[in-house]
């Protein structure tokens, strides 16, 4: 028997956590989420990836983005989760001296961006702003 509000549950004791400071064991809850919502609730399961995105970003996890990023192109994530999980990892990769990396996520979130053409007009925008506030884009052309 489904339980529609698991994933709505997993995100509060998620956020919870971490307005606690409990990175570590918000990170169960994130996976859990993720993982519960993607069929009936796939925005749920996207907002689940960003927040996992955001903390390996903030541990400088080159690995973890890696995956993060190719589990929302796999699970056809929202385009702006996509490119906001590219970007993440693009600029975790530059800080690793990884230039040609970078690159591969850029074009990957551009990609999304392109994807986001064919999304109803509320995902365009939001996909949009991502794409146009993307700091890899930024860094990339400093450099």
């Amino acid at each position: 028997q489904r339980d529609p509000e698991r994933a709505v549950r997993l995100l509060t004791q998620a956020r919870a956590l971490l307005s606690e400071e409990d990175r570590a064991a918000a990170r169960a809850p994130l996976l859990a989420a993720a993982e519960v919502a993607r069929n009936e609730m796939p925005w749920r399961a996207d907002e689940a990836l960003e927040v996992l995105a955001r903390l390996a970003a903030e541990d400088r996890d080159l690995a973890a983005l890696r995956l993060l990023a190719a589990r929302a192109e796999r699970e056809h994530a929202r385009p702006s989760t996509r490119i906001a999980l590219w970007g993440a990892l693009g600029l975790e990769a530059l800080s690793a001296a990884s230039r040609a990396e970078a690159e591969a996520c850029l074009a990957r979130s551009e990609r999304a961006f392109h994807l986001a053409a064919r999304a109803d007009a509320r995902e365009a925008a939001r996909a949009a702003a991502a794409w146009l506030d993307l700091p890899l884009r930024a860094r990339l052309a400093a450099r």
